[in-house]
C-alpha cells in the first residue's frame, strides 16, 4: 500500500489561494470601476446632450 507523504498539501494552503485570488478580486474590481466610470460618463455626456439641446 502507498504511504501518504506527511508533507501538507500545497493547493490548500492560505498563501496560494491568496496569490489566486487577490489578483482576480483585483481584475474584478478594477473591470467593475471602469465600467461604472464609463456608463457614469455616458450618462453625463448624453444629459449634457439633452440640456444644451433646447
Amino acid at each position: 500500500m502507498a504511504e501518504w507523504s506527511k508533507a501538507s498539501d500545497s493547493s490548500s494552503d492560505p498563501l496560494t489561494r491568496a496569490w489566486v485570488q487577490i489578483p482576480l478580486l483585483t481584475i474584478i474590481f478594477i473591470f467593475l470601476s471602469f465600467s461604472s466610470l464609463l456608463l457614469l460618463f455616458f450618462f453625463l455626456s448624453y444629459f449634457s446632450y439633452l440640456v444644451y439641446s433646447f
